[in-house]
């Protein structure tokens, strides 16, 4: 690319939103080019281009990134914003959290970081109580000694209480 004097790019559009199945639908006639050299809107071979510099990005659009790239470029959208955000949060908890939870910390703007970090600790928590329902006392998983005490409501009672409890189970000592 001898106009960035870089090959760091990323090409995207808002269009590739609406394969998030979140409620986007407009058709937008521009490309977004994230990159490290230049800022601003040029017309290039007839063509739009919104170019924006960010200090990270990812080599190709994945599906983790585009809902934290959505979060982050929310207010330019056409649609109604709360209920994107709405249909986003609920997209959320049936997304990898881990893979999400390494794409917001990566490339969300700090809005989006908090937008993301009540769903993804929620779904963590769950993932916790899941394991030590599963997991039998005592047992060491992935370098952590998981130490189940009781069952209740379907709901671990563990040395996590806090975080099980949240979930149905009242605490227990």
């Amino acid at each position: 690319m001898f106009f960035l004097k870089d090959d760091r790019l990323l090409l995207a559009s808002p269009n590739a939103y609406n394969s998030l199945g979140v409620g986007t639908t407009q058709l937008y006639d521009k490309t977004v080019v994230y990159n490290h050299k230049r800022h601003g809107d040029f017309s290039l071979g007839g063509r739009k281009f919104a170019f924006r510099v960010k200090p990270a990005f990812p080599k190709s659009l994945t599906k983790e990134f585009l809902p934290v790239d959505l979060v982050n470029n929310v207010d330019q959208l056409a649609e109604a914003k709360d209920e994107v955000l709405k249909r986003v949060m609920e997209r959320t908890a049936s997304s990898d959290g881990s893979r999400l939870r390494r794409a917001v910390r990566d490339y969300g703007n700090e809005r989006t970081k908090k937008f993301f970090e009540r769903p993804l600790t929620a779904s963590q928590r769950v993932l916790q109580c899941l394991v030590e329902l599963i997991v039998p006392q005592d047992h060491v998983v992935m370098g952590m000694t998981l130490k189940a005490k009781a069952f209740d409501k379907g709901v671990a009672v563990t040395d996590f209480n806090h975080r099980c409890c949240a979930y149905g189970a009242p605490e227990r000592d």
